[in-house]
């Protein structure tokens, strides 16, 4: 039997460069490996989607996920959110995703807004 969670982290490992005085998983961001994580990511979903029913909390961190380009988060980013979400998208108390200010601009928030952060 199979338990349901009500929180999920998802990890985004790509930055730009690495600082050492992060502990956490990092490589330096790579447009081919972003885009094949996220794909796996989204295999992942599928496989485990029957866990997120009752999904209160979403945290995405990193790395930088702020790394994911706005084509990216319309598409594949989107798709993997679709498949977590699809069954308790009024459940959602809580959205964090991590973003680098040297990343952000106008579009960038809007589509975070857009896909639901």
């Amino acid at each position: 039997m199979r338990k349901e969670i009500n929180a999920l982290y998802i990890h985004i490992p790509f930055c730009s460069s690495i600082c050492i005085y992060c502990d956490f998983f990092k490589i330096i961001d790579n447009d081919t490996k972003r885009k094949e994580y996220l794909n796996y990511l989204i295999k992942e979903a599928e496989l485990k989607k029957d866990l997120f029913n009752n999904l209160k909390t979403i945290y995405i961190g990193g790395g930088t996920p702020s790394k994911i380009t706005i084509p990216e988060l319309y598409g594949e980013f989107s798709t993997l959110l679709k498949i977590i979400g699809s069954n308790n998208a009024f459940l959602i108390e809580e959205f964090t995703f991590e973003v680098n200010p040297n990343d952000l601009s106008e579009e960038y928030l809007k589509a975070l807004t857009d896909i639901g952060v």
